[in-house]
């Protein structure tokens, strides 16, 4: 999440600043491999085209026409072309910023480019380079697109958050289409519980799902997050309930 420092400088926050890069130990840019033509060299065979799964390539009076907004640098169409008439460039698309929060928690954040909309490479970047034997959580994108699959493809569990409305629901299950897809073990956390479950606990019974925590529906909750607050630490109250659900996720993922 690239906003998640923001709760460990509450009071420092400079709103003139959005990405307070000052606040973080080191920065790595981000680059990505996409091709660079060479005409010259292009026979117009066409493989190129042929391999590209996502149609960044077509093919103009024998001629190589490129997409960048929408090629995944896959680099297959570096490894088809006989003649050498592709070759790979370096495009930086982000960044990765690192803190050590007090000598203990190691925060990492990755950050695109504006105008970059492609998150998936500096997502696994990150989970490859930094995930080890300790614990490592995840704080995926909302939602069921590419950057979400890439958070989630190699936990060993996922927390699937809802809340108990028939929109809550609908994404719910589709989140939880994409753990079966993906074969990730999941569980859910029901937040903004105000005492009516909707029809989602009832959904979640009947596929078996694990509810492995409940969040409750309280304004003070919504007032200490919004103003970039460590909720636990500030509602003594939540600290069980966070601290089981952590204990929870946990005991799960080492199943």
């Amino acid at each position: 999440a690239p906003n998640a420092h923001l709760f460990f400088r509450r009071g420092q926050i400079d709103i003139e600043n959005s990405c307070h890069d000052e606040f973080f130990d080191s920065i790595e840019e981000f680059p990505v491999s996409v091709p660079e033509f060479n005409n010259a060299l292009c026979n117009g065979c066409g493989f190129c085209k042929t391999v590209c799964k996502f149609n960044a390539i077509t093919m103009i009076l024998a001629k190589p026409l490129f997409f960048p907004e929408l090629c995944h640098s896959c680099e297959a169409c570096f490894r088809v072309c006989s003649m050498g008439a592709i070759t790979a460039a370096n495009k930086m698309i982000g960044k990765i910023r690192r803190k050590k929060i007090n000598g203990e928690l190691d925060l990492v954040d990755g950050i695109m480019n504006v105008s970059e909309a492609k998150s998936p490479p500096l997502i696994k970047k990150i989970i490859k380079k930094y995930s080890g034997p300790a614990v490592t959580i995840i704080d995926a994108p909302p939602g069921t697109s590419c950057p979400m699959v890439a958070a989630a493809y190699s936990a060993d569990y996922v927390i699937l958050v809802t809340e108990p409305t028939p929109f809550g629901l609908s994404d719910l299950k589709l989140a939880v289409n994409a753990m079966r897809e993906l074969k990730v073990r999941f569980g859910v956390v029901i937040n903004k519980y105000d005492g009516d479950f909707g029809e989602v606990k009832t959904w979640c019974e009947s596929e078996k799902i694990d509810i492995i925590g409940i969040i409750p529906f309280e304004l003070k909750i919504a007032q200490v997050y919004s103003g970039g607050g460590i909720i636990a630490d500030e509602l003594p109250h939540t600290r069980a309930l966070f601290s089981k659900l952590f204990e929870r996720a946990v005991s799960e993922a080492v199943k």
